[in-house]
């Protein structure tokens, strides 16, 4: 073991620190536009009047930008507890300090480097069903890259969707903000997004007998602490709810209130309904002031408009929970919270036992009756049909062998 690390290592130094000094910082902070052409960070807009006049199929998934080797890897128990470690030691140890010493490099770099392989396989399951599918749009629910202040993190996310698979050239994707596009840093992060989107944080998109309402739920959880608590208050009250009483409403109420179609979907990154790791983003004081409060506002509002569906990413698996409620003309009122954020992340493990049950009695205590439905920790994505009558999801797992057809996970209907 001595003797392998000994002779590896002066030719692991000459390979990699010339690397490191020439690489550090070129995942800087800085502007798409100037990165870039715009024949390659501009992803076209193909629905340019938000309306569709036929009812929709599309797909809707979230979270696949990548994460980082040395918290995914070298940082889990499982990497050292292997059987490697007995029947392969000297090469196995020094295959860890070669991962561990480049996931350092690449996290100085701010180059993410975990889950590049996973997101292709959803992406290339996603264009195929799409193709196969006829569908009409894509939903991405958020977190399209580690950090949206930086080009290069925007770079790999265009190249896996523009030129090694012509996804985003051939469907229109209707991008949602979440908490790894920045987009409460005005300098970069806003900036980049709107560059390659050509979307606004806020908007509506309008078929027959369904509007589609998205939301950039970073002014409600401002994980990366971007904007200080008064702002925040301010803008929860400009987009989502102004208060009882208010003179003027937010423009979520005033967008519901306008909607007189059979169904009313609603998109944002963070879900305001959550049975595993995320629930807590609610409770954090570092994240927003009276963040329950304002949760409990917001979904005030969602019950009182009646809307049936809340697609969300930010939690990487697969959740269905309901909301079930009493409506505004006595009848019961459900609605679905369906959690999609399998793009290609790494994923996350799903509550189980009592940490489950504290969800779920935590939300009674708020006067909240959610159930939790189904949970997988899987890459998936969902391929949803409207009709006059009715909406269907049908939620798929995307495998690691490309071979494999994913199965359904599940299949959602969802009357008026």
């Amino acid at each position: 073991m001595t003797r392998y690390v000994r002779s590896a290592g002066p030719l692991l130094l000459l390979l990699i620190v010339p690397l490191l000094i020439t690489s550090l910082g070129c995942s800087g902070r800085g502007f798409v536009r100037d990165a870039y052409s715009p024949d390659f960070y501009k992803i076209p807009r193909l629905l340019p009047d938000n309306t569709l006049d036929k009812n929709p199929r599309f797909i809707v998934y979230g979270d696949n930008r990548p994460g980082w080797r040395g918290k995914q890897v070298m940082a889990k128990k499982h990497t050292y507890l292997t059987w490697k470690q007995l029947y392969l030691p000297g090469v196995y140890q020094l295959y860890l300090l070669g991962s561990g010493f480049s996931a350092g490099v690449n996290y100085l770099r701010k180059a993410p480097d975990w889950g590049e392989r996973q997101a292709r396989r959803v992406r290339d399951d996603i264009y195929a069903q799409a193709r196969r599918s006829n569908i009409d749009f894509i939903i991405h629910a958020g977190d399209m890259v580690t950090d949206g202040r930086r080009p290069k993190h925007w770079r790999t996310f265009l190249r896996q969707y523009k030129e090694e698979v012509p996804l985003a050239l051939e469907f229109p994707i209707l991008p949602t903000i979440g908490n790894h596009e920045m987009a409460n840093d005005s300098v970069y992060g806003m900036p980049n997004y709107r560059d390659v989107f050509s979307y606004p944080q806020f908007y509506v998109f309008r078929c027959p007998d369904v509007d589609f309402f998205v939301l950039d739920s970073d002014i409600l959880l401002d994980q990366n602490q971007l904007i200080d608590d008064d702002t925040q208050d301010e803008l929860f009250a400009q987009w989502i709810f102004a208060g009882e009483g208010a003179e003027e409403t937010a423009w979520l109420q005033r967008q519901l209130a306008a909607s007189d179609k059979t169904f009313k979907v609603v998109v944002m990154h963070h879900p305001p309904l959550v049975f595993a790791r995320h629930f807590d983003d609610w409770l954090n004081p570092e994240f927003g002031r009276n963040l329950k409060q304002k949760r409990q506002a917001l979904l005030r509002v969602l019950r009182h408009h009646g809307v049936q569906i809340v697609f969300s990413g930010h939690q990487h698996m697969y959740e269905h929970s309901i909301l079930s409620y009493e409506g505004v003309t006595g009848s019961e009122g459900k609605l679905h919270e369906i959690i999609t954020g399998g793009g290609g992340s790494p994923l996350h493990s799903p509550y189980e036992g009592q940490r489950l049950e504290a969800c779920a009695a935590a939300y009674r205590q708020e006067g909240l009756d959610v159930l939790c439905i189904k949970q997988e920790s899987i890459y998936n994505y969902c391929l949803v049909d409207v009709t006059s009558d009715t909406i269907t999801v049908t939620v798929f797992e995307v495998t690691e062998t490309p071979e494999t057809t994913g199965r359904v996970v599940d299949t959602i209907i969802i009357g008026k």
